[in-house]
């Protein structure tokens, strides 16, 4: 009877001692991500007004592979709040790539867009143009293969349909041709869109101002003078160097710091 007593006491102490260390594992605070940590420090020093310490936080989470909508868009504000206009145009139009009907996101590229020195970009030449942008960015290249996807399926149901009932193959058939019409938009449209985002380099003069030169390096002849916030878009690369075609369709070669790259698109 003892010996069982005391075996009994042995597992019970030695349940008790497992339980304890769960509790303590449970209790402790475990390591959290790095990322989380330097958004929440950047959101508590952009509230209290250290914007140079926010942009650095914000800076040190997309580092860390947070490169979301909310990510982008808070550091575009503290950049536009260290005067850094064209880092914040970079990272507002980053921004608008992953949620682009954020209208807090598109009032401040809108804003920062008119503070450029050399204004707002000039609209599209044609109604038909600026249609087709609207269209294109207005939605995300998921958006476009998810709508693709269902008015597919839509339609090849409708198909089957219409071999059933022969009698409503006239209306369905206007219908059918709707959903085709719609699926072409939407295939057309998430094209474009993955064209203009993977396919198509644009950059953001960073700095105050960036030479235009006629080859990639300091000993070229300067040929025109893009200020900050400026569109480019990159040809190809060459030793730090990036060959340009500006705004208003000047070509030539930039120093590649000075320009901040456009590449994400979810």
């Amino acid at each position: 009877m003892l010996s069982a007593m005391r075996h009994r006491a042995i597992i019970a102490t030695l349940a008790m001692l497992l339980a304890a260390s769960a509790c303590g594992d449970e209790g402790g605070s475990p390591e959290r991500d790095p990322g989380i940590q330097s958004l929440e420090a950047g959101d508590s020093a952009y509230q209290r007004g250290d914007f140079a310490a926010a942009r650095d936080e914000y800076r040190e989470a997309l580092g860390s592979g947070l490169d979301g909508a909310r990510v982008l868009y808070n550091l575009g504000n503290a950049y536009y709040r260290t005067r850094e206009l064209g880092q914040a145009i970079a990272c507002y139009e980053r921004a608008a790539r992953l949620a682009p009907r954020d209208r807090d996101l598109r009032a401040n590229l809108t804003r920062a867009l008119a503070e450029r020195k050399m204004g707002a970009p000039a609209p599209p030449a044609s109604w038909l143009h600026m249609i087709g942008r609207r269209l294109v960015g207005s939605f995300t290249l998921t958006e476009f293969a998810l709508a693709a996807t269902v008015l597919y399926w839509s339609a090849a149901a409708l198909v089957a349909v219409m071999l059933l009932k022969s009698n409503r193959r006239r209306w369905l058939g206007r219908s059918l041709g709707v959903l085709v019409a719609l699926l072409m938009v939407a295939g057309v449209a998430g094209g474009a869109r993955w064209w203009a985002y993977h396919r198509v380099r644009i950059g953001v003069v960073a700095e105050e101002t960036a030479e235009i030169r006629s080859g990639p390096g300091e000993s070229f002849e300067a040929a025109q003078r893009l200020h900050e916030g400026s569109f480019v878009r990159v040809i190809r690369s060459d030793g730090g160097w990036v060959q340009v075609v500006a705004e208003g369709g000047a070509r030539g070669w930039v120093n590649e710091g000075a320009v901040a790259n456009l590449t994400a698109d979810k």
